[in-house]
């Protein structure tokens, strides 16, 4: 299969079906540029139920596939889909389905850290947000019935504000891995505005001659929204055992949340995150 037809499919994905059409046009395009084609035999699995860590994505491009959950009837897609994208705005990165192949298959393989990389490049501020509209979209599409993760700062939110909120903080976060007894802040050091959400292992928090706590995914270290520049951490944090966590500005988060939400949405948000102080990292 050429790559004008690979084209033609991606421009086809309902994914962008609001998109105008030369944003259809560029997002395909840099789908291709960051993927490779692969063909998976009848049965071979894209994903498992319950994985964690993994950031592929799949541009289906011919043939089906069969979603299972547990406790779920399964359910198929047809090319062209997109899949994977659910992950993206899991605070712990879990696969939540199997996805396997009814038949032979043929998709690109993709990885949605280098999407994201590539579009910041490539995009203006409008595309990025149009692309943004069409994951966001496409997120609450298929999880109409399905909760996300219990993490604190959306604790209590309606699934949808719980969608975009996620997943425009996947968009600007960058994935660490940090080794065990590895320290991530010092106590009295400068914030600058960083914000950590834990996705696996422990994180140990002290203070010097007062005590040490332990805090485990999902969970949000550095509640700051309101960024002051002369704000210190009240903790030194060390990795116990090794981690995987965002790391992400508080003020570049909140900046896009004020133009990607409804004041409303933004107003709900920002109470649901004041509230989780207790179960967070307050200063």
């Amino acid at each position: 299969m050429g790559v004008p037809e690979n084209l033609k499919d991606l421009v086809a994905l309902s994914l962008l079906k609001d998109m105008p059409d030369a944003a259809r046009q560029r997002v395909a395009e840099l789908i291709m540029e960051t993927a490779n084609e692969v063909e998976l035999a009848d049965g071979a699995a894209l994903f498992h139920q319950g994985d964690l860590g993994s950031d592929a994505g799949f541009a289906l491009l011919r043939g089906t596939v069969r979603i299972e959950r547990e406790g779920l009837p399964p359910v198929t897609t047809n090319a062209p889909a997109i899949l994977g994208e659910i992950q993206q705005f899991n605070p712990r990165a879990q696969r939540t389905a199997t996805v396997r192949a009814a038949g032979p298959v043929k998709a690109l393989r993709f990885t949605w850290q280098a999407l994201y990389e590539k579009a910041r490049e490539a995009f203006t501020p409008e595309e990025q947000h149009r692309l943004m509209d069409a994951l966001e979209k496409g997120v609450c599409e298929r999880l109409a019935c399905e909760r996300l993760v219990d993490v604190p700062i959306f604790r209590g939110l309606p699934d949808p504000l719980t969608v975009r909120a996620s997943l425009i903080l996947h968009w600007l976060a960058q994935r660490v891995r940090v080794p065990d007894g590895a320290t991530l802040f010092e106590q009295n050091a400068l914030c600058g505005g960083t914000g950590f959400l834990l996705l696996h292992g422990c994180v140990e928090l002290r203070i010097a001659g007062r005590f040490s706590q332990g805090f485990n995914p999902p969970c949000v270290l550095g509640v700051m929204p309101q960024f002051d520049p002369d704000l210190r951490w009240s903790a030194t944090a060390t990795a116990k055992g090794d981690i995987e966590l965002l790391k992400f500005s508080w003020l570049n988060y909140v900046t896009m949340l004020q133009r990607r939400l409804a004041p409303g949405e933004l107003d709900q948000l920002m109470k649901s995150v004041a509230a989780a102080g207790d179960a967070c990292f307050a200063h």
